[in-house]
């Protein structure tokens, strides 16, 4: 059952994916086409903003989905009910408190939007504000269908309705070139999203309209409130860091250059979404592995899912780093939003970093590992302002990620995976760098090698030229892949694992 889930939610989620990519890159161009890229840069600053001012919402989305693993396999309603109207009020509070912090950063707006000439920036910022403010309504609802490995239901319903508010967002940027009204359909379709999805899981779960009061017993409530706190510390990190990126670029050179890299970590988040949907729908089989199973099992789930991992982003990321800027300059935009080579590589390349350690992040969450790093993150995203701003006038906008990225790899990167191999697999950490190591060793060379073939053969870019060396990527990439993995356990797993699936299907 937990195998033909992650199945279903996996399938559900790249037919999302590919409507999304599509109509999203459409979207981009005819709003570049017809308000210009100010605007989207101003939209990737405020959505910065939300994402820091938004922040306590992580600790209380993976400690609600954590909590919820053990009562849902065992069916206990009365344990579900009780979290669920905590989480309840503790969502209403977040959006009370995210209306406050709103308000209160009004008057800081100019300092993130350097070079900022549009008139009506104070409204796109309220409007952004109620967006955020009415999400959490109804998250909590969401959580428990994600935890009882159901996401495939909220997957359908936001293909259906995204797709026909990007079509309508799209007619009305071309025909009115009125980006307020672009955004009020944006919070019209999201409420009535989210009014969809609550009436569902009411029907799912019909013991939830029950209005007696659950008092939780301090075994489930003491390690709650220390899952929320630790992961509200760490995340706190974890997102200054991500959102940093964007508020530097904006207040140390311009809103139009937010623009310009925005163009790039679009393609860039629509692949790691692609990518992610491995991971995010095997999160709760992994939940539900680590409650269940032996230590040893989830070490061998672990294992694939790390090589599973490392051969779809060096493929993806090898292309990306390939063809990237000639789709930007000569398919969709034009030659004057190319960023160079050095920028598109550390773009590339810390995409492919979060990739291989999305795993041990995944297994970290499962386990239910928050307390002992909780401090790491804020320690990483200091490190990263501080280089970020140190670099970022000498190397712009690769400055930037020359921070994010060396902040990663100096606290991250190893010491996450000392904590799970340490307290869950009971195993030496030389173990895991080691497979690191190789893989990474392998990604460097089969993108050097990839790049400087097609440097070579240099063809007049176009639309087809494009598809084609894509899919000559493509082949080269997952052939080198297999001469140098082919013999290995990993790989044996992960063909035996296909062969299954086709086998159940």
């Amino acid at each position: 059952m937990r195998t033909k889930k992650t199945f279903i939610n996996m399938c559900a989620k790249f037919v999302n994916q590919i409507v999304v990519i599509l109509l999203g890159l459409i979207s981009r161009r005819v709003m570049i086409d017809s308000v210009g890229v100010q605007y989207l840069g101003i939209n990737g600053v405020l959505e910065n903003v939300f994402t820091i001012i938004s922040l306590a919402e992580s600790g209380i989305g993976v400690a609600m989905v954590y909590s919820l693993y053990k009562p849902l396999a065992e069916k206990n309603e009365y344990v579900i009910k009780g979290l669920m109207q905590f989480y309840r009020k503790s969502y209403h509070i977040l959006a009370a408190f995210t209306l406050c912090a709103g308000l209160v950063m009004v008057p800081f707006l100019p300092v993130f939007l350097k070079g900022n000439t549009v008139n009506n920036t104070l409204i796109i910022y309220f409007l952004f504000l109620f967006q955020a403010v009415t999400s959490y309504l109804f998250t909590y609802k969401v959580s428990l269908n994600n935890a009882d490995q159901n996401q495939y239901i909220v997957t359908i319903i936001n293909t259906i309705s995204q797709t026909l508010v990007l079509i309508i967002k799209i007619a009305i940027l071309y025909f009115w070139k009125n980006y307020i009204v672009f955004l009020i359909i944006d919070i019209i379709f999201n409420l009535a999203r989210n009014l969809v999805i609550s009436h569902i899981v009411d029907k799912m779960y019909p013991f939830l309209k029950d209005k007696e009061h659950v008092v939780l017993d301090k075994e489930i409530k003491n390690p709650l409130y220390k899952n929320i706190k630790a992961l509200f510390i760490g995340k706190l990190g974890y997102i200054v860091s991500v959102a940093s990126d964007n508020l530097v670029i904006s207040s140390k050179l311009s809103v139009i250059s937010v623009g310009l890299y925005s163009n790039y970590t679009t393609i860039i988040s629509a692949a790691s979404n692609f990518v992610k949907i491995f991971i995010s729908s095997s999160m709760a089989s992994v939940g539900n592995a680590v409650a269940s199973e032996t230590k040893e099992n989830v070490y061998r789930i672990f294992k694939k899912m790390l090589f599973i991992n490392f051969w779809i982003y060096t493929v993806c990321a090898v292309g990306m780093f390939c063809l990237l800027t000639p789709f930007v300059e000569n398919i969709w935009l034009g030659k004057e939003f190319g960023l160079g080579e050095l920028t598109t590589f550390l773009i590339v390349f810390n995409f492919f970093l979060d990739g291989i350690m999305a795993p041990i992040d995944s297994v970290k969450s499962s386990a239910g590992i928050y307390w002992n790093d909780r401090y790491i993150p804020i320690a990483a995203a200091m490190l990263n302002l501080i280089l970020s701003i140190l670099f970022v006038q000498k190397y712009q906008i690769a400055g930037v990620l020359i921070g994010t990225i060396v902040s990663k790899i100096t606290l991250n990167f190893w010491i996450q995976p000392l904590l799970v191999y340490k307290l869950l697999f009971k195993r030496r950490l030389l173990d895991y760098f080691v497979m690191i190591i190789k893989y990474l060793c392998a990604f460097f060379g089969i993108e050097a090698l990839s790049y400087s073939a097609l440097k070579m053969i240099n063809l007049q870019m176009n639309f087809i030229i494009l598809i084609l060396e894509g899919i000559l990527i493509l082949i080269v990439v997952n052939i080198i892949l297999w001469i140098l993995f082919g013999r290995t356990a990993e790989f044996r797993n992960l063909m035996e694992l296909v062969k299954n699936k086709i086998k159940s299907n």
